[in-house]
């Protein structure tokens, strides 16, 4: 571990690189009180002089010379600097005598602590803590007898070994996010402080040599003890605040803003905060990778689950703002686009809009024929379907099966794997793609005026359009055959009829197979909370059948 004395002479050393000041019990306490930990100035300073938490730095003047306290600095008129290199948890405190009769009075002498202590004291919160449920209230007899044990058990407890070795041990892990944290303070929180003497430049040249004079610090220490110092961080963290996916949300957040964060879930967030910072200088010094926080606490993560869900085995690491949407994405919490249809045509807009209105996170294109535009020739669509690709979007897109230079460039785009999603070529044309002649019948037939509605009527509406092998002939054989119809058209009461009779019918008349219509829809639906980064990897969409299909790798 790093012993006491190199944290203080490291701070006294580099004191100007600390991005956290270094705090008197005052602000400390003002501190803590934010984040539920709730110990006055006073009481502070009594956990110091018992020997429960280490100082990072004193300064004053001792009337003596104390154990464990050396000088690092006579200041002229102001006292000195000293480092608190103590052996914790070595003061006996007996059950009968109060505290501060084993408080020897230290005037004009300060202690100062970095805000990571907040780990030692949380710790001590949670050991003196009565554990005596509110329920015994309910049964007064017994609860000053509770009392009494619970009281009894604390003390034998501090006297012993095992209560030492943890106070040591957390003062320990403190320690060392300590020296750790300038080194990568500015990457975790987007924030970087340095003296007005000097530029940002200098700064980082002054971190950086820092750095690597603690490498040899992790060095000493061993991978397998930083690890477990990191892990106990995180289950801390947890026992603190159960939420994870809060924590892991929280931590996407502007580094100032999460450090404003209240109460035990700012207090959670600062843990691991500290954890990371341990983990990033380990990997950096052992040229390895670990576990992220998140995968360290409760629980067990199945090998390579965040590249199957987020798309990436790095979530807080990586510099790419993909895993993190995917992230807000499987928790329903942004209103992003997630799939896009391009329709040619107003009655495909309809029909697709009408069914699809719901779902916030799909949206649909008219290209009302327009994949070729000017003299550059399917370009502005690739560069939606390239865009889509960038920002993590499915890409769906109809076509009737009447335009060879559509197809052409929407299946160059799927061999040149620009896009991720589906198309589907409606042969000849969207209606009898996903209608029979007998169901665009019927549909037409509702369209009819009531007062034409006679079975001679229908009967001649079979005969007429039971040739016809396009809408465009089908309307026009329509309004020949009932001219009170003569108004109907390819468009939004059209589109709006089709839409009605597939939800209410899904599976195509004859063959009972899912219309396609319907087919791309729940496709659609079912992509909302579907891993783009993940399907991009291992699927790519068959410039033949347009699905996706597994990659051969």
């Amino acid at each position: 571990m790093l012993k006491p004395t190199q944290l203080s002479q490291l701070i006294y050393e580099n004191q100007d690189i600390w991005q956290f000041n270094f705090e008197e019990p005052r602000n400390l306490s003002s501190f803590f009180r934010d984040l539920n930990v709730n110990f006055s100035e006073d009481q502070i300073i009594h956990f110091w002089q018992i020997g429960w938490v280490r100082a990072d730095l004193v300064h004053g003047n001792f009337t003596s010379e104390l154990e464990g306290f050396d000088i690092l600095d006579l200041l002229e008129d102001e006292g000195s600097l000293y480092s608190d290199n103590r052996i914790l948890g070595s003061t006996q405190i007996q059950l009968e005598e109060p505290v501060k009769k084993f408080v020897e009075k230290m005037p004009n002498v300060v202690p100062y602590f970095h805000p990571f202590k907040y780990f030692v004291f949380w710790d001590i919160q949670r050991i003196i803590q009565f554990r005596v449920h509110p329920y015994q209230m309910m049964i007064p007899t017994r609860y000053h007898y509770i009392l009494d044990q619970e009281i009894k058990i604390f003390y034998n407890w501090i006297q012993s070994e095992s209560a030492k070795t943890r106070i040591n041990y957390i003062n320990d892990i403190t320690s060392l996010a300590i020296a750790t944290e300038p080194c990568f303070y500015t990457e975790i929180f987007n924030n970087l402080k340095y003296s007005p003497r000097i530029s940002a430049e200098e700064q980082w040249t002054n971190i950086n040599t820092y750095k690597t004079h603690l490498k040899e610090y992790y060095l000493q220490i061993g991978i397998e003890p930083i690890k477990e110092m990191t892990r106990t961080l995180c289950i801390s963290a947890e026992m603190l605040e159960h939420n994870k996916n809060i924590h892991s949300l929280l931590r996407f957040m502007n580094g100032r803003q999460r450090l404003k964060i209240k109460g035990n879930l700012g207090g959670s967030i600062l843990l691991k905060s500290m954890s990371e910072i341990i983990r990033r200088m380990a990997e950096w010094t052992f040229d390895t990778q670990l576990p992220e926080e998140d995968e360290m606490g409760f629980g067990v993560w199945m090998k390579d689950a965040k590249e199957i869900f987020y798309g990436t085995k790095r979530l807080f690491d990586s510099q790419d703002l993909k895993p993190k949407r995917q992230f807000i994405r499987q928790m329903e919490l942004d209103t992003e686009i997630r799939i896009r249809f391009y329709v040619e045509g107003p009655t495909e807009y309809t029909a697709f809009t009408h069914l699809l209105d719901f779902w916030q996170q799909i949206e649909i294109i008219d290209l009302a024929g327009q994949f070729i535009q000017g003299k550059k020739k399917g370009l502005a669509f690739r560069d939606n379907l390239v865009t889509d690709d960038r920002q993590g979007v499915f890409s769906i897109i109809i076509l009737d099966g009447d335009r060879d230079d559509n197809i052409r460039i929407v299946k160059k785009a799927a061999e040149n794997d620009i896009f991720c999603g589906s198309f589907y070529i409606s042969q000849p044309d969207f209606e009898y793609y996903n209608f029979s002649i007998n169901e665009l019948t019927e549909i037409v037939w509702d369209i009819v005026d009531s007062i034409d509605k006679t079975e001679q009527n229908y009967k001649l509406l079979q005969e007429a359009l039971k040739e016809t092998t396009c809408s465009e002939e089908l309307f026009k054989a329509a309004k020949k055959t009932i001219p009170s119809i003569c108004n109907i058209t390819k468009g939004k009461e059209w589109g709006e009829k089709l839409a009605e009779y597939a939800a209410k019918r899904p599976r195509k008349d004859g063959d009972g197979k899912e219309r396609p219509f319907i087919e791309a829809c729940n496709t659609a639906i079912r992509s909302i909370n579907i891993d783009y980064q993940f399907n991009r990897r291992d699927y790519w969409v068959d410039p033949e059948t347009g699905k996706l299909v597994k990659r051969i790798i």
